[in-house]
């Protein structure tokens, strides 16, 4: 915390974060809230990062106790309230002294409803109000139980709270704000699951277990490293917009930062090659250390007995005193010997130890580093970015949709003039990464997995990417025919194609369990997550269905589109509720993964039928329409060249009603193909029970089926 304080206070003098200077005329808050908003928004990064590491160590990290977390864990948890507590209280100073800064008042002078209005109707104070309810949240579920599923669950809800404020940022009024943004996000999340992972880490070194845990927060860490170089990279680029801009305090800065990723990366390094290793092999030694002298103190108990049994028969003739006497100085003696012989080996202890202390100094001397960079993040989002010489006025439309207003449409502009998305593009190549991976690994062990498989998940993968990453999705924020071909990828080709692919079996094959069974891995997350109530409950067909057309319907006849087209957080949600909506449902009718509930193809034809109707009558509905969908939004960038909304939307509606055909009659084909081989199994079935009875004289299914259609 004292060396982010000194780094945020020096980094605001130099890059000018801080400004004493008072303009004629212009209202000035004063020094306490030009210095307090930088103070508490480092404190409340710093507490937030902290909740996160500290959820995510107890939850993922650290050995459970069956279903609960152990006892490391429970005390992890309990330290996460107050510290949820805490970053809830923060925010809200963040909040008083944003106003103070926005208005120009101090504090004191603020009136709550000015303070109410922020908070409720200004998207930086709505991301800050979500944050502390989110930071509330976290600190009541650290106290609703000690469950493995629960820490989970609070884990993620931490990691969801940190990011609302990181979309409201500089990155936020970036020219090509869609990467701006969520390169931002992610090196957010990237940062704070590194930085808190490594203290909470810290905290548990004296558990026993603190060898594995610290291996498996290494892969984490490595992961996190690579992620928040490439998302600083690229937001770095996006802010500075030229290398001349380098010459700068907030290219000096952003260097520092630089620097210190290096810095953290070459301790991690030594960390892997050198302490880590050390670690393992002390505490490899020391396991076996102690395995030894429970044998010893096993075999020396043994020994015990047997002498004691030889002095009592030996000595039958002997006095009852003397006998005690002897009975005494003897297991005396052997009591002595065993506490010698059971003593640890004190040189593998003392290695331990070593070893462990090897690893927490240089552990502390990366956390320090890391707080520094955490500092001079801060004083870098107070910092005024380099302004480039051609500035021109800024264009409203840019301002809303991030890019300059797109020409006519045409196959080049379609499929050219990429609009990329750090969140969508991580998704999909870490996706098509992993899978890849399994892939290999099953072939290694000898195992086949079918090509048509791998073909239809990346395939799956590529065409998400497409239709979000190109051209196309240019026009699909000013026109809604484009943007209801888009819904209509994301929820119908993309699910079916990766579905497809069976991701879920080939993880359960090629995932490996941890050597640890208190430990859980990704296999065993998966797991739970398959067989939990939950799933069972939205697995159902008709839960599926419902999710299914309710998110058709909802979206467009709700009223809800032209609001998540407004905020980049909206609008990528509905793009991924597309893709979650659609995947349940068709998983639930043609995937082959476990977890399915078993439900006869008849049925699932049914509920097939069923979509196809609720999609052609939304279709039907959408054409004959006379209300503009959406209308605010699409009045306010509806292209000078293109036909009119209502044209345009009823447009989109035939596009939707006459797309869904064939991908409906493509899963109507899989389904009979389904139906077609349960017959059939059901049919061999019978015939192998029918065999067995002729082999034993027995009447079988059938013919008792028969006997009893008789007396009736």
């Amino acid at each position: 915390m004292g060396a982010a304080a000194v780094v945020l206070v020096a980094a605001l003098v130099f890059g000018g974060g801080v400004d004493g200077e008072v303009l004629p005329g212009i209202p000035t808050p004063g020094p306490v809230t030009e210095w307090a908003l930088p103070a508490f928004t480092l404190l409340a990064e710093i507490l937030g990062v902290l909740t996160i590491g500290l959820a995510v160590t107890a939850a993922f990290l650290l050995p459970g106790d069956g279903r609960s977390v152990a006892a490391y864990g429970w005390v992890l948890l309990r330290r996460t309230t107050w510290l949820a507590l805490a970053w809830a209280l923060s925010s809200t100073g963040v909040v008083l002294f944003t106003v103070s800064d926005i208005l120009g008042l101090p504090v004191g002078r603020l009136s709550p409803h000015a303070v109410v209005s922020f908070a409720f109707s200004v998207s930086q104070g709505q991301a800050l109000l979500l944050q502390i309810g989110l930071a509330l949240v976290v600190a009541i579920l650290t106290r609703a139980g000690l469950s493995r599923g629960t820490a989970a669950v609070t884990a993620g809800l931490a990691m969801v709270a940190l990011l609302p404020p990181a979309f409201t940022g500089h990155a936020s009024g970036a020219g090509n704000h869609q990467i701006a943004v969520s390169s931002l996000a992610l090196h957010v999340l990237a940062a704070a699951l590194w930085v808190g992972g490594l203290a909470g880490l810290l905290l548990v070194r004296r558990h026993r277990r603190f060898a594995d845990t610290a291996t498996r927060y290494s892969r984490l860490a490595l992961a996190c490293f690579v992620v928040t170089a490439v998302s600083g990279t690229v937001n770095a680029g996006i802010r500075l917009g030229s290398w001349g801009a380098i010459i700068s305090p907030y290219g000096e800065m952003v260097l520092l930062k630089v620097l210190a990723l290096l810095a953290v990366g070459a301790i991690g390094a030594v960390h892997r090659t050198r302490t880590l290793r050390a670690l393992n092999q002390s505490a490899l030694s020391q396991s076996a250390s102690d395995r030894n002298a429970s044998d010893r103190n096993a075999s020396d108990r043994n020994v015990s007995d047997r002498n004691v049994s030889d002095r009592n028969v030996s000595d039958r003739n002997v006095s009852d005193r003397n006998a005690l006497d002897r009975n005494a100085s003897g297991r005396n003696a052997l009591d002595r010997n065993a506490l010698d012989r059971n003593t640890p080996d004190r040189s593998a202890s003392d290695r331990n130890a070593s070893g462990r202390l090897a690893f927490v100094r240089l552990a502390a001397g990366e956390l320090v580093v890391l707080a520094g960079a955490v500092g001079l993040a801060v004083a870098l989002s107070r910092s005024p970015t380099p302004v480039p010489e051609n500035a021109t006025e800024p264009d409203p439309l840019v301002e809303l949709l991030g890019f300059a207003m797109p020409g006519p449409m045409s196959t080049r502009d379609m499929l050219g003039n990429p609009l990329p998305d750090m969140f969508l593009l991580t998704f999909v190549a870490v996706g098509i990464a992993a899978y890849v991976t399994g892939v290999i690994r099953l072939r290694r062990a000898g195992h086949h997995w079918p090509m048509a498989r791998t073909a239809s998940w990346v395939g799956g993968l590529l065409l998400f990417g497409a239709i979000t990453g190109l051209g196309v999705a240019r026009y699909a924020y000013v026109l809604f025919s484009v943007h209801m071909v888009q819904h209509m990828v994301l929820s119908m080709a993309v699910p079916i194609l990766l579905v497809g692919g069976a991701p879920i079996t080939l993880a359960l094959r090629a995932l490996r369990r941890p050597a640890d069974p208190q430990v859980r891995g990704a296999r065993e997350w998966l797991l739970v997550v398959l067989h939990s109530r939950a799933a069972r409950f939205l697995t159902h067909p008709l839960i599926a269905l419902v999710i299914y057309v309710t998110s058709l319907y909802g979206l467009y006849m709700g009223g809800l589109l032209g609001t998540l087209m407004r905020y980049h957080l909206g609008h990528l949600a509905m793009l991924v509720h597309f893709v979650l909506a659609g995947y349940l449902l068709f998983w639930v009718l043609i995937g082959v993964d476990p977890g399915r509930r078993r439900v006869h193809p008849a049925v699932l034809t049914v509920v097939h039928f069923l979509a196809m109707v609720a999609h052609a009558f939304f279709g039907f509905v959408l054409l004959q329409s006379t209300t503009v969908i959406a209308a605010g939004w699409y009045t306010a960038v509806h292209p000078p060249w293109a036909a009119s909304l209502l044209d345009d939307q009823h447009l989109g509606a035939s596009l939707a009603w006459a797309f869904g055909e064939l991908p409906a009659v493509v899963v109507m084909l899989l389904l009979v193909r389904q139906w077609i081989r349960s017959d059939e199994r059901e049919q061999a079935r019978l015939d192998r029970a029918a065999d067995r009875a002729d082999a034993t004289g027995e009447e079988d299914e059938l013919a008792r089926y028969n006997a009893f259609l008789s007396s009736l």
